[in-house]
Formats: structure tokens, C-alpha cells, sequence
């Protein structure tokens, strides 16, 4: 699991574009943005998003978000429905 991204090194743009509000703009990340915001979405999916939530979230395509996961080095789930632990 990626670390916890301090406050300070996040971006405006990345506490825009967080699950829930409104998606970050510009258009494009670029350069240092880009990864912070590729690091910032590993570790919302980590913690449980789907690559779907996020890609409404930050208002990306479902396969932009798919590729700035993997350039930050996710470890993807498997697709489908999330089965229910066993007792």
C-alpha cells in the first residue's frame, strides 16, 4: 500500500479532484503534477476506490485514469464484483 501523501505536498488541484467534489482541472497533468496526482489517486485506490470512482472524481477517462495508475505503479485488482469474505 502506498504511503499517506502529507497535507503540505498535495496540491490544490489534487484536494479539488479528491473523491466526492468537484473534477480538477486543467485538462491535462503535466510534469510534477502529474505525479503527484497519479500518486494521490494509487493511494485512493489502494484504499478501496475503483478506477471508475476515480475517474469521475478527477474528471478523467476511465482509461486515463487506468494508465496514470499504472505510470505511479499500482498493483491492480481483479475486475469484477467484490465477493463478500467467507466466515
Amino acid at each position: 500500500m502506498a504511503p499517506a501523501l502529507p497535507p503540505d505536498t498535495r496540491l490544490e488541484v489534487l484536494a479539488v479532484g479528491s473523491l466526492g467534489r468537484k473534477p480538477a482541472s486543467p485538462a491535462y497533468f503535466r510534469g510534477d503534477t502529474r505525479v503527484k496526482i497519479a500518486a494521490q489517486m494509487r493511494h485512493e485506490y489502494e484504499a478501496g476506490a475503483t478506477i471508475l470512482d476515480l475517474s469521475r472524481a478527477y474528471g478523467r477517462s476511465t482509461s486515463s485514469t487506468y494508465e496514470l495508475l499504472r505510470q505511479a505503479g499500482t498493483q491492480f485488482r481483479r475486475r469484477g464484483k467484490r465477493s463478500e469474505p467467507h466466515p
